[in-house]
Formats: structure tokens, sequence, C-alpha cells
């Protein structure tokens, strides 16, 4: 799944540096795996992750340039992601700052107490599902990621750090193929989706 996910990062256009996290253990092991195996030279190195995914994205981000101005976080277990998909991202970030994958919720969305009895039903017209990649200007994405550090502050996404702050997050329309491999289920989802594509490019 990462395999799959990091080449078609690689795929988009703008071919920026690349930076994987992973176990401490491996990040050697599969810095030569991907470069030898793949010839992925815009893959600076694969950083040894921190405790958390937080800490690991972190690391990951003091290895890019001074002169970057895009950071753009991606999920490994998105592997469906799109050159499309990047795009979007990025040129919403470069218009806005901000630049978060997702996707409008159709289900009715539930928040719930710890007894799992409903506390509120938010409108589902505002409701988005975030997916990633999610690019930011580089200085704004510091000041969020290092603040969140000294507040011992632990979100489930990045966008979450710069909301925390006070920063605008702008959503941008991915879809819903653009989903996260994270039960097997997930896998005979993923593969239809790869189906799917297949067909529709043979018809063109």
């Amino acid at each position: 799944v990462s395999n799959f996910t990091l080449l078609a990062n690689y795929a988009h256009g703008n071919r920026p540096d690349y930076f994987n996290a992973a176990p401490p253990m491996e990040a050697n092991r599969l810095y030569e795996y991907f470069v030898e195996l793949y010839g992925l030279t815009k893959l600076k190195c694969v950083v040894a992750g921190g405790e958390t995914r937080q800490k690991s994205v972190l690391e990951g981000f003091k290895k890019i340039s001074d002169k970057a101005e895009l950071v753009a976080i991606h999920d490994a277990a998105r592997c469906l992601v799109t050159s499309q998909m990047i795009e979007k991202t990025v040129r919403a970030a470069r218009v806005f700052g901000s630049g978060c994958a997702g996707k409008r919720a159709t289900d009715t969305v539930k928040t719930a107490d710890k007894k799992d009895f409903v506390t509120n039903s938010p409108d589902r017209s505002t409701v988005w599902l975030a997916q990633t990649p999610q690019v930011f200007d580089v200085e704004t994405y510091r000041a969020a990621a290092y603040t969140a550090l000294k507040a011992d502050f632990e979100a489930t996404d990045d966008a979450s750090l710069l909301e925390r702050c006070g920063f605008a997050v702008k959503m941008v329309d991915c879809g819903a193929e653009n989903i996260k491999i994270t039960e097997p289920i997930d896998l005979y989802i993923a593969e239809a989706i790869l189906k799917k594509r297949a067909a529709d490019e043979s018809e063109l």
C-alpha cells in the first residue's frame, strides 16, 4: 500500500522533494528499497518516525528545504490518490495558504457522549470528511506544528493544528475514491476502484 501511495505522489507533475516517515528500524532499508527498485531520485530520505503520527510528520518536516514554500502531508494508507487530487490541493494552498483534501458527507453525522448517547446532529451540508493530502504554507504550518508541540496538543490530522491557532483551512473536494486502507474490506473497495479506473482509461 505504501509503495502505491509513494508512486502516486511521485507521479505528480511538480515533482518536489519527498520525505517518507517509517518505523525507526526500517528507515534505512526502505530508503534503499524505494530508490533502487523504483528509481525515486526525488525521495531525499526516509526519516525515522516518532511515537505518534503527528511526531512522525514533524520529523519529516524538519528535513524540508529552507526554500520550500509549501509542505504537502499525505497518509500512506490513502494509496488511491491521483495527480489531479494532489494538484487541486496544491492550487488551493497557493491561493489560500492551505488545501485540505476531503469529501462532503453524504450520511447524517451524529456526535455522541462516552455512553454512546447522541449529543448533536450537525447540519450535513456543512460537514466534510477530511482526507489527505493536506497542503500548507510552510511558515504557517511551522508555527502551528511547534505551537502544538509546546502545548503537548495531539491531533488526528494536520489541518487541526492550523485550526487550533486560528488559521483558515480551505477544504478541497477530492471525491469518494480517495479512501483510506484501514480494514480488510477496504482492499476489496480499492480493487473495485482500480478496475473502474482501468475501464475508464480503456474507453478513451
